[in-house]
C-alpha cells in the first residue's frame, strides 16, 4: 500500500497544524499520515494545544513545534498534500518540495478573545475536525473508499 502524506502548515506551528496533524493520524484510514510545520516554529507546544488534545482524546505524543524546511530535505517524509491553515503572506514561500504537492487552502480561523478559552479550544477543535472528515468523506487525499476508523 502506497502511504499519502499530508502537511498541514501554521505560521508557528504550535497549535493549528499539530491538532489537525493528531487528529488526522487518530482518525486517518490505512496508508494516510499527517505531519505539521511552520515558518517561523514556536519554541514549544501551545498551552491550549495540549488542554485541546486531551479534551479531545488525542495524544501530545511525538507532536512539536517545527520548521518546514526539514520536509524539503531528500531523506524526509515527502508531502504529497500541503494544507495551508491560515491566511499568512509567509505560508505563500513554502521550501522547494522534491516533488510538487498539492496545495490546498483551508484557511481555519481562530475564535474570538470574546469567548471563554475553553470555548476557543472547542470552536477551533470542531472547526478543524469538520474540514478535516469533509476531506476524508470526499476522498480530498486520493484514497480509494474513504473511510473513518472506528473512533476509540
Amino acid at each position: 500500500m502506497q502511504r499519502t502524506n499530508v502537511l498541514f502548515l501554521c505560521s508557528d506551528n504550535a497549535y493549528l497544524s499539530l491538532l489537525a496533524e493528531a487528529y488526522l493520524n487518530q482518525h486517518a484510514s490505512a496508508g494516510l499520515h499527517a505531519f505539521s510545520a511552520g515558518p517561523a516554529p514556536a519554541g514549544k507546544l501551545s498551552p491550549q494545544l495540549k488542554k485541546a488534545l486531551f479534551e479531545n482524546g488525542l495524544s501530545d505524543a511525538g507532536l512539536e513545534p517545527k520548521s518546514w524546511d526539514i520536509f524539503a530535505l531528500p531523506h524526509a517524509p515527502q508531502p504529497d498534500y500541503v494544507i495551508q491553515l491560515q491566511r499568512d503572506p509567509r505560508l505563500a514561500q513554502q521550501p522547494q518540495w522534491l516533488r510538487a504537492p498539492k496545495q490546498m487552502h483551508w484557511q481555519i480561523s481562530l475564535p474570538t478573545s470574546q469567548m471563554s478559552a475553553g470555548a476557543r479550544r472547542k470552536k477551533a477543535f470542531d472547526t478543524l475536525a469538520a474540514a478535516i472528515d469533509r476531506a476524508l468523506e470526499a476522498g480530498a487525499f486520493g484514497q480509494e473508499n474513504p473511510k473513518l476508523k472506528a473512533s476509540a
